[in-house]
This record gives C-alpha cells, structure tokens and sequence, in this order.
C-alpha cells in the first residue's frame, strides 16, 4: 500500500518521529489543528 508515494515502514517512522517531539498527549491537539487546516485549505480551493 502507497500513500504519497511512500510505504507503510516509512509512515511508520514518521508517526515514531511525531510521537517523540509532540508526545501522545498532544497529538488529538495537533490532529486538529491538521484538520482545521486542511478544511480551509479546501474551502480556498474550491472558492477560487
């Protein structure tokens, strides 16, 4: 399975690398400020 063009190992590595500078009890905080970002990213495109 690819996403973005990378594997499964290499995402794996990625969530091991976010966990570790964020901790596990930033990481809803974190996801929703992603979400929250992505929404009014999508809202701009599609306005444009």
């Amino acid at each position: 399975m690819r996403i973005f063009g990378m594997g499964v190992p290499e995402l794996a590595l990625i969530l091991a690398v976010v966990l570790l500078i964020f901790g596990p009890k930033n990481l809803p905080k974190l996801g929703g400020m992603l979400g929250r970002g992505v929404k009014k990213l999508r809202g701009r495109v599609e306005t444009d």
